[in-house]
């Protein structure tokens, strides 16, 4: 199996992620914070769904929180095997126990993962009782050119494009 983002993962390292991270605290989309705010200080395995390149891994790390990225991409775990321990597979079947993981973040991944439902219906199954979910759900190549940065302590989103949601109970 080839995995989408397989065929661009030197170029998001590289290019892509070389503009988001241009210099330390540099966080424009405001991903770091979120993660600072929501995640908040802990301890044990915080599991990355969609890790990509492992990007977010410091900031977990720097919340005593041990990061462990799951992905379903080569290419992209290439890059993110130096910053986290890593296993590659599918988020809609994830290779974890039941009620083991005290925390979970997904950041910037639902658009890219068609059954994201099933996904969450995972992490709801391995997530221990207590434990939290951050979900960071504005992707980047959605809020360009729409975003209104004009207030530091908010990123206003403009309407540009509204999908279609079915949620299933």
């Amino acid at each position: 199996m080839t995995a989408a983002y397989d065929e661009i993962a030197d170029w998001y390292e590289e290019q892509f992620l070389s503009g988001q991270r241009s210099a330390p605290g540099h966080d424009p989309l405001g991903i770091d914070r979120a993660l600072r705010d929501l995640l908040g200080d802990g301890g044990g395995v915080c599991l990355e769904v969609g890790c990509g390149t492992g990007v977010h891994a410091a900031v977990v790390r720097e919340l005593g929180w041990t990061p462990v990225g799951v992905d379903v991409s080569r290419g992209m775990l290439r890059h993110a095997r130096g910053r986290l321990p890593i296993v590659r597979a599918d988020a809609g079947r994830l290779p974890v126990r039941d009620s083991s993981v005290p925390a979970v973040v997904a950041v910037m991944v639902h658009t890219d993962m068609p059954e994201y439902l099933a996904v969450l219906r995972e992490v709801a199954r391995v997530l221990r009782p207590g434990g939290v979910l951050v979900h960071v759900g504005i992707h980047p190549c959605f809020c360009g050119g729409f975003a209104d940065r004009g207030d530091p302590d908010a990123v206003v989103i403009r309407p540009a494009r509204v999908p279609r949601c079915r949620y299933d109970s």
